[in-house]
């Protein structure tokens, strides 16, 4: 089974690209990506050390920066509050180092 095959659900995630004159983050436009979702709460280690909970687990091909923010499927990407922010992202390669899954917990 391919890992595209893996990846059911369609998530929007928009890319921080920079901060207003008031020094609120601006963010592009929301791109939708194929992804797994699995709701299950755990505790997480944060980019800054801190031990959090997080409800959910984002599998995913193409790589989400810490500072982007995630609409889960379902979701409306009208109102940037509805989003989410990622808690940690890491990522995993296949043996041959040829295909690469990124891991984002939110």
């Amino acid at each position: 089974m391919s890992l595209e095959a893996w990846l059911t659900k369609t998530a929007y995630v928009a890319a921080l690209t920079g901060i207003d004159q008031w020094g609120k983050p601006v963010y592009g436009p929301p791109v939708a990506r194929k992804v797994r979702v699995e709701e299950q709460r755990r505790m997480v280690l944060t980019a800054r050390g801190e031990e959090v909970p997080s409800n959910h687990r984002l599998w995913c091909l193409s790589a989400i920066a810490i500072t982007d923010r995630v609409w889960l499927p379902g979701t409306s990407t009208s109102d940037v509050e509805k989003s989410l922010a990622p808690l940690s992202v890491s990522s995993v390669s296949d043996r041959p180092g040829s295909r690469t899954l990124f891991k984002v917990e939110l």
